[in-house]
């Protein structure tokens, strides 16, 4: 029997000329050691070298790696569908506020809003929007960013928080229930719910019956996931509208489409 490290050939369990164990008939061996290894063993027992080839992985050892990418790829494919959904427009049923100034004049029933962006008008540039006065160039805003939240326009929070800081810049006096209505819808459109129920409580606090208010609190408190509360300001909402003459006010006059929709619908 030939010593499997030198390659003398020895009997009995030793090799008599370099000491490696002799592996016993038909036992498979360590080519490092010359230690006996068992049928199957991968590496040796003695020196830890490896005596055999792995084995190959069959089709079953890859099949949660196969999983995991199919389901990645799925995952994947599913948030391209949904932004691609939450930046297609919507149509009027799908309308979120809906608060453009109409007709396109001020609440105060100033001057035609030309350029508000209705038929025939255009947003006003930077600088024509700097020399105008304070509330005009808050409502210009506050009608784009209306009718860009209408049409589901990925700009629309953008425009809705300039119009915000816009009507920040309006004297204090000048600062009623029109222009919180009007800053509470811009800031339902800029995915900021409690901003926009601050300024309900606020016209509220003043006029509980107010219908602007109640308005753009039942529309804030759903913004919010509170359905029952939404629900009860608006049942407020209707009770109060039948008691109103929107022509007893230039800001219900402006917004009359919003009001009557809001009180046929309930929302």
């Amino acid at each position: 029997m030939k010593c499997p490290r030198c390659g003398a050939d020895g009997e009995g369990n030793f090799c008599g000329r370099c000491g490696t164990p002799l592996p016993r008939g038909g036992d498979q061996f360590c080519p490092n050691c010359g230690a006996g290894v068992r049928a199957g063993d991968l590496f040796c027992g003695e020196c830890g070298a490896p005596v055999a080839d792995r084995p190959g992985k069959g089709l079953g050892a890859y099949i949660p790696w196969i999983l995991s990418a199919l389901a990645l790829a799925v995952f994947a494919v599913g948030i391209v569908l949904l932004v691609q959904r939450n930046n297609s427009p919507r149509g009027a049923e799908g309308t979120i506020t809906g608060g453009v100034i109409t007709p396109s004049q001020d609440a105060a029933g100033g001057a035609p809003m030309a350029g508000d962006g209705s038929e025939g008008g255009s947003m006003p540039t930077a600088q024509e929007l700097a020399n105008m006065p304070p509330k005009e160039a808050a409502d210009r805003l506050f009608n784009r960013a209306m009718e860009m939240e209408q049409q589901g326009a990925p700009r629309a929070s953008f425009f809705a928080n300039m119009g915000v800081e816009a009507y920040q810049r309006v004297a204090p006096e000048n600062v009623d229930a029109d222009v919180r209505f009007h800053v509470g819808l811009l800031q339902l459109a800029a995915s900021n719910p409690p901003g926009a129920a601050a300024e309900a409580d606020t016209i509220l606090a003043r006029a509980p019956k107010d219908l602007l208010g109640l308005l753009l609190a039942s529309r804030a408190a759903r913004a919010e996931g509170r359905t029952g509360k939404a629900d009860g300001f608006m049942k407020r909402y209707q009770a109060a509208f039948k008691e109103t003459n929107l022509d007893s006010r230039p800001d219900y006059q402006a917004h009359r489409d919003l009001l009557e929709k809001a009180d046929s619908t309930g929302t």
